[in-house]
């Protein structure tokens, strides 16, 4: 059996502990807080370079047949392909504001002559150098519901 003199104290106060837990805390939300603005930053610029480059194209576009459930300029588009099952989300976007990196595609290129005018459930076929490629449309946000509008035939 232990006796009171063999039992190791403490080596810091329930004080410094406490104190201790309350900066590791603190330094803690400090660098979520940093890390979180910077996400948001990230985040908020992309979208920002985004809505630019739409307006950018809109004077290539006739405003006037904008869909709001048909793909059109600005439509996020996610499709399947039917051959190997992996799904695609692209950005239809005018001539040569596209932006790879961002699975954008020119609306004259076969991709995006394929799903001009598409809505969720349809299926296209686009023709490529390898051959026919087969896609489900799975959904359309167009650029009259992102942005909100109503209106748009």
């Amino acid at each position: 059996m232990l006796q009171t003199s063999q039992v190791a104290k403490p080596r810091t106060s329930r004080k410094k502990a406490e104190n201790s837990v309350t900066s590791v805390r603190n330094a803690l939300q400090r660098d979520f807080d940093v890390m979180t603005k910077k996400v948001l930053d990230d985040a908020g610029e992309k979208r920002i370079r985004h809505l630019l480059q739409l307006i950018d194209g809109l004077d290539m576009v006739d405003t006037d047949v904008l869909s709001d459930s048909r793909a059109g300029y600005g439509s996020v588009v996610e499709m399947r392909d039917l051959d190997s099952g992996i799904d695609i989300s692209y950005t239809l976007m005018a001539g040569a504001l596209i932006d790879l990196d961002f699975n954008q595609v020119s609306l004259a290129s076969p991709m995006g002559q394929a799903i001009l005018g598409a809505k969720a459930g349809d299926e296209v076929v686009v023709i490529t150098p390898h051959g026919k490629r087969r896609y489900k449309i799975l959904a359309v946000e167009t650029l009259p519901t992102t942005l909100g509008l109503t209106g748009a035939r």
